[in-house]
């Protein structure tokens, strides 16, 4: 039996003032009958609505489920996203601040940047390279707002996929100047490497994830709009705790590096 309209709005607005108050929320899936997939989605987008009724721009998606083995553990073939807003953006060598989330983690990521409004499947990697005005490095901080690490898909979606502040290189590049299932992100912290991976940890190919992300908005009935910036999953497969005093690097081995100092 799928959720009432009614319903999914009663779990969209339980969690987006758990956000905004900064506590957990219980789980969507705990509510009673199965969410699918596109519920989430709409339990997502009631909240994206909140967000643009107060005056946020969509800024960016962040991507999740982007390997073999993530999909195949999920039952889900597509990659999941996340929505960023322009609120929820943070400068370069700007401040993550604590005190706006729960427990934050960083996540070293490659950015992609359309370059026009995309309304149906991408059918050539020809056609996606025409469609991506540049590349870059960049900084995702992740957030669940649920007490536990126990990963539903449904759930996932609905918590807006864990999206929470995404930093962005300023040094971009052209969609065809390297073949980026070979580009190394290495993240540090205070000078310390902590974790890294290669593009191809993504499907093979940051690009496909691209590609694949696009047809699953196109099957949703998302629009996918010029200016969006993709931050293409978590290379290393490991999001890293931070605390306040510190600065994370990213550093690509030829996207440049990007930093966000964190504060309490």
């Amino acid at each position: 039996m799928s959720h009432t309209p009614a319903e999914l709005s009663a779990l969209a607005t339980e969690l987006f003032d758990a956000l905004e108050s900064h506590r957990y929320a219980p789980r969507p899936s705990h509510s009673g009958d199965q969410l699918s997939v596109d519920d989430a989605y709409a339990i997502q987008a009631m909240q994206l609505e909140k967000f643009t009724a107060q005056g946020h721009r969509i800024a960016a998606i962040k991507l999740g489920l982007t390997d073999e083995a993530q999909q195949q553990r999920a039952g889900w073939f597509a990659p999941s996203f996340g929505t960023l807003t322009d609120q929820m953006m943070i400068p370069a060598a700007g401040v993550l601040s604590l005190s706006g989330g729960l427990r934050p983690r960083v996540e070293p990521e490659i950015v992609v940047t359309l370059a026009r409004e995309i309304t149906r499947a991408i059918e050539s990697r020809e056609e996606l390279l025409s469609a991506i005005a540049d590349v870059r490095v960049g900084i995702e901080i992740v957030d669940p707002r649920y007490d536990d690490s126990e990963f539903i898909l449904t759930d996932a979606i609905a918590d807006n996929a864990s999206a929470h502040a995404g930093v962005l290189g300023t040094q971009t590049f052209a969609p065809d100047a390297s073949e980026w299932s070979a580009e190394e992100l290495v993240l540090s912290i205070d000078g310390v490497d902590q974790v890294r991976g290669r593009g191809a940890a993504l499907m093979g190919d940051p690009l496909r994830v691209v590609a694949d992300v696009i047809a699953e908005r196109v099957r949703l009935g998302w629009v996918t709009p010029a200016g969006l910036a993709i931050f293409t999953g978590n290379v290393s497969g490991k999001a890293v705790n931070v605390a306040a005093g510190q600065t994370v690097v990213v550093r690509g081995s030829t996207l440049g590096e990007v930093s966000v100092r964190v504060e309490a």
